[in-house]
């Protein structure tokens, strides 16, 4: 998701210092100039991006349970366009069902915000395959909202295109009141074998 110019959240300092960020979240100079910039402008996003930062800092470790619950309390304090930008800060990896939080419950696992881009793993002889250097996981490019369920269920590495993803989320969100976590219900509708 790109940031919009049109977003009332993204003009003049913010933008410059967001943009970085964005392309690349790794970047530790960016995080620490963005993160400076939202303590004095916003404390309540700055405390979203640190319980991000900590939870993508601890992958691969047992237990981020605690660190995935604690994003989610300091997310349900944002509000109105807020959480548009927290959808931009997160990023659309399309990685899902990361082996990096293999260790956690599935629908943890499923959710989880896999800092890699299908750009970023390694090519492998199969288009619909690739690897991954940070779990060792393959991951398959999936086509469908069913075969993203079966092989999340296998416990397999997946790559959703963003339109896929789009149609998965919005279905389990619709008629909802207040803010459901799109991706953690998509999450359970998986792995309780609906899709």
């Amino acid at each position: 998701m790109p940031v919009s110019s049109d977003d009332e959240l993204f003009v003049g300092p913010e933008r410059e210092l967001l943009e970085p960020f964005v392309r690349d979240p790794t970047n530790e100079e960016a995080q620490r100039t963005y993160l400076a910039y939202l303590d004095a402008d916003d404390p309540r996003r700055a405390a979203v991006l640190r319980a991000h930062l900590r939870l993508v800092a601890a992958a691969g470790t047992p237990g981020i349970t605690g660190l995935h619950d604690e994003l989610d309390r300091q997310v349900e304090t944002l509000g109105g366009p807020r959480i548009t930008w927290w959808y931009i800060v997160r990023g659309r990896t399309g990685v899902r069902n990361c082996g990096v939080a293999r260790a956690e419950p599935p629908t943890v696992r499923f959710a989880f915000h896999c800092p890699r881009t299908w750009e970023s793993l390694d090519a492998t002889a199969d288009p619909e395959l690739r690897h991954c250097q940070d779990c060792q996981e393959q991951v398959f490019r999936c086509h469908t909202v069913s075969e993203v369920a079966a092989r999340a269920r296998a416990g397999q590495c997946v790559f959703v295109p963003a339109e896929i993803e789009d149609a998965a989320t919005a279905k389990g969100t619709s008629g909802f009141l207040g803010r459901p976590d799109p991706l953690m219900r998509w999450a359970y509708t998986v792995f309780d074998g609906r899709e």
